[in-house]
């Protein structure tokens, strides 16, 4: 009951208004990644946001690390609903420490170029460096005299850099400042189809289409445990949704869990099928024409 309860105080206006900001560090237990990143969530019971309809109940939610699965299901059965609610760390039995990232909308727009925001997507990194400068000024200001106030902060920023190498983060400032990290730019935001000249355009300057492009590029950069996408070819032409379709199927190595109504696309990044109906969620271990023609289920 007490679950139940949780479910129903969830605040739909209150999340309609969060999931157009960047992910908040907190939301990421940095402590624990070296345990299991593959997701199985027994007897799950989903309401709408608006809690008056149950979605899932007693569901299996089981997603296998480095699977990438395509979501299906008639039109509100609660596809939308779930990527948000696991989005938000929302489901009972969720890692806490896996990072998920999900896209589903265009940045917000403010003075912040294109490249600084992708960098910025990367928020336990940011609180992390932040962190790292605070005890650097700290130290700054102690002087050579104080050894003893200064050992207790070096042994604070080797936590720091501990945790930056487990999360693989190390030193990106650096490679910012070389030829390692314009692989990314050049890879990813020229594959998504932005123009070298607008890497240094503020983001407020673009249109919805290619806020919505900058908020791809900055999850590819993140390379969360799971990426959840939300319709990623609604806003794409076609060559810069056939290199989405190659990145996510050949350099993508995490769990993808997406919904699409672009077969073509599912059928080329997709190798299971999570199909929603009947508040269950019934697995499929084949590509999307496979199950659509196997199976003969149209959603």
């Amino acid at each position: 009951m007490k679950e139940k309860e949780k479910v129903l105080r969830f605040d739909p206006v209150r999340y309609m208004k969060s999931i157009r900001q960047k992910a908040r560090p907190e939301w990421f237990d940095v402590t624990r990644r070296k345990g299991s990143k593959s997701v199985r969530i027994t007897d799950l019971t989903m309401y709408t946001l608006d809690e008056k309809d149950l979605l899932l109940s007693g569901a299996l939610l089981n997603l296998e690390y480095g699977r990438k699965y395509g979501l299906v299901g008639l039109n509100g059965c609660g596809k939308t609903t779930l990527l948000r609610r696991i989005s938000r760390y929302d489901l009972k039995q969720f890692p806490a420490h896996l990072r998920v990232l999900h896209v589903e909308q265009e940045i917000l727009g403010d003075d912040q170029t294109v490249l600084d925001y992708v960098l910025s997507c990367d928020v336990v990194r940011a609180e992390l460096v932040e962190k790292e400068q605070q005890i650097l000024n700290q130290k700054n200001e102690l002087g050579d005299t104080k050894y003893e106030q200064s050992n207790v902060l070096d042994k604070k920023l080797q936590e720091i850099y501990e945790k930056m190498r487990e999360l693989d983060v190390f030193d990106v400032d650096h490679k910012a400042k070389v030829n390692e990290i314009n692989y990314f730019y050049f890879k990813v935001l020229e594959g998504l189809g932005f123009r070298p000249e607008m890497y240094n355009w503020p983001t407020k300057k673009l249109s919805g289409g290619w806020r919505m492009r900058a908020s791809l590029a900055g999850a590819l950069f993140v390379c969360p445990d799971v990426l959840l996408l939300d319709e990623p070819t609604n806003h794409l032409d076609f060559p810069s949704v056939v290199w989405l379709e190659n990145y996510l199927r050949e350099e993508f190595q995490n769990t993808l869990l997406v919904v699409s109504h672009d077969r073509e696309f599912l059928n080329s990044v997709v190798d299971r099928i999570l199909h929603m109906e009947k508040q269950q969620i019934r697995e499929y271990p084949v590509n999307y024409y496979y199950y659509y023609y196997k199976y003969l289920i149209i959603f």
